[in-house]
């Protein structure tokens, strides 16, 4: 009985050595993240992708001036997902005509700010901007986030058409023959 006892105290210390040993060790080694720079961009709408502007030149009075409607689709969303690696630079999102303005007629965008689901370092409208074959900048400021997908998500924008004073109904069949794209780029 007595080589029982010692045999069950060996066994306890055995087990009490082994655990306390197991409780000390440890191992541990290093993993690195790498997240890669990501700049994407997109429109998005409910509607068709081209957006109709009208000029109303349905005058019943001679020397009446002619004028223009807003844009019929104005439930024009734009999209981005950005990653910046140091966090110390910022994007911006720039706009541009492709094609030709006819003479008489300037095209401005409106850009809210942003809406939606979206995280992070959103950028900052500029509000209204006149565009021209030239990048213009509409959204400043833009660091890691982003924005959600589809419509109601990143920043709404609306066109206007201004018409110059001088302006006559004969410039609308240029435009009509010619339509002009508006052309948007996410950049450092």
């Amino acid at each position: 009985m007595r080589c029982l006892l010692y045999i069950h105290i060996l066994f306890c210390f055995f087990i009490l050595t082994a655990k306390s040993e197991a409780q000390t060790n440890s191992v541990n080694h290093q993993i690195k993240v790498k997240i890669h720079e990501v700049a994407l961009l997109s429109l998005e709408t409910d509607s068709p992708e081209t957006t109709e502007t009208a000029i109303n030149s349905n005058q019943t009075t001679a020397n009446q001036a002619v004028t223009e409607q807003v844009a019929r689709n104005n439930n024009i969303w734009i999209n981005y997902s950005s990653v910046v690696r140091d966090g110390s630079h910022r994007r911006r999102v720039t706009a541009s005509v492709q094609g030709e303005m006819p003479e008489g007629c300037s095209l401005s965008v409106t850009t809210s700010a942003s809406a939606g689901i979206g995280k992070g370092q959103h950028g900052k409208s500029a509000g209204k901007v006149y565009l021209s074959s030239e990048p213009v900048e509409i959204i400043s400021d833009i660091g890691s986030c982003y924005t959600g997908k589809g419509i109601h998500n990143g920043h709404q924008i609306s066109y206007q058409i201004e018409l110059a004073d001088n302006y006559t109904t004969s410039n609308t069949t240029v435009l009509n023959r010619n339509p002009v794209f508006v052309l948007y780029t996410l950049t450092d």
